[in-house]
């Protein structure tokens, strides 16, 4: 019996790792990533309707097999009824906020690959004030989600971490 990991949630602060980890993960496990971003937006930034949203969404969780990155704390409830491993990307705040500026002077102007196209990297102070608030903010609202959860947590604090996670998960540990 396969006991491989099928429906894999990552979410946790912008900054943390999400999409890196997740397009790792699916090349080691080859199952297909989704990102939520590239739901939400649409060119402009400009975003999909909450209905919009949660259909693709539901469309992508009835799938056999998936790795979705985003956090989305409002549909992590109904993504957790569907996933068997939670990965949490328990970052401290100072670490995020440096690695989401480090992202925005690096890639300003530029597409991301887990964004929808029109999309391009900006400065928005209202978003680094979202993630400098992130852990006081939504991680209680992520911790009441996962209490509830049947299926396998994960929770990572640090880089080295989530390098350690690759490892084990592409030796098979």
């Amino acid at each position: 019996m396969d006991s491989s990991p099928k429906r894999i949630l990552i979410f946790g602060c912008s900054g943390a790792g999400k999409t890196t980890l997740a397009l790792k993960l699916g090349s080691i496990l080859r199952l297909p990533v989704f990102h939520l971003d590239k739901l939400w937006w649409l060119p402009g930034w400009k975003h999909e309707t909450r209905e919009a949203f949660d259909r693709k969404l539901a469309d992508i969780l009835k799938q056999d097999a998936w790795i979705i990155d985003g956090e989305y704390t409002r549909t992590l409830p109904e993504r957790l009824k569907y996933a068997d491993t939670a990965v949490f990307l328990d970052f401290p705040s100072g670490l995020c906020f440096r690695r989401t500026l480090k992202r925005i002077f690096f890639r300003y102007g530029k597409v991301r690959p887990d964004m929808a196209d029109g999309c391009p990297e900006r400065f928005d102070l209202p978003f680094l004030v979202y993630v400098w608030h992130f852990r006081r903010d939504f991680r209680p609202r992520i911790e009441e989600a996962l209490r509830d959860f049947q299926g396998r947590v994960i929770r990572l604090t640090t880089p080295a971490g989530v390098e350690a996670f690759l490892r084990d998960t592409e030796s098979g540990r």
